[in-house]
């Protein structure tokens, strides 16, 4: 599963249909995923992410749905500016394990107001303390080591759409 932030409405739209939720709740969670991106890109933050491999690989809502997800991620990747993509590939996927997914959010460079969540079947976590948040952000610059450089994580979204589950 790709952040939330970076998901398109399609994706998204799957992802919510594919809970056990009643047709309000999700119609409700979708407009609270569309609206957290709006609120997010408003401000042009600088973004940087690390996308396994393997979660680029899941097909989810379909092939056309999962094509468009990756033709977003690779168009955001090369044009924005103000996101950062690297993909870990399968090769390195170790240290996914052993770290899972997080969002970091740090407030003006000092670390003591950052914030960590951590998603969850109900929600997940967030944490604030110092020592939590400057674990994790050591945690997502080991992964950059390991991940591909911006140039080659675009040119790999931009080559997935053409695998062959994608186009079943």
């Amino acid at each position: 599963m790709f952040p939330s932030s970076f998901q398109t409405p399609g994706y998204a739209k799957a992802l919510v249909d594919a809970g056990e939720t009643e047709d309000e709740a999700r119609d409700q969670m979708l407009a609270a995923v569309l609206a957290r991106q709006r609120a997010i890109f408003a401000s042009r933050p600088e973004i940087a992410l690390v996308i396994a491999e393997a979660a680029l690989l899941n097909v989810v809502g379909g092939p056309k749905v999962t094509r468009d997800q990756l033709a977003e991620l690779a168009r955001v990747s090369s044009d924005s500016g103000h996101v950062t993509i690297h993909v870990l590939p399968l090769t390195r996927g170790t240290q996914v394990a052993a770290t899972g997914p997080m969002t970091i959010v740090g407030i003006g460079g000092v670390p003591s107001l950052g914030a960590v969540h951590v998603p969850g079947v109900r929600g997940g976590i967030c944490l604030t303390d110092a020592a939590d948040v400057a674990a994790c952000a050591r945690a997502f610059e080991q992964l950059k080591v390991y991940a591909l450089p911006p140039a080659q994580s675009a040119r790999l979204l931009r080559e997935l759409p053409g695998r062959r589950a994608l186009h079943r």
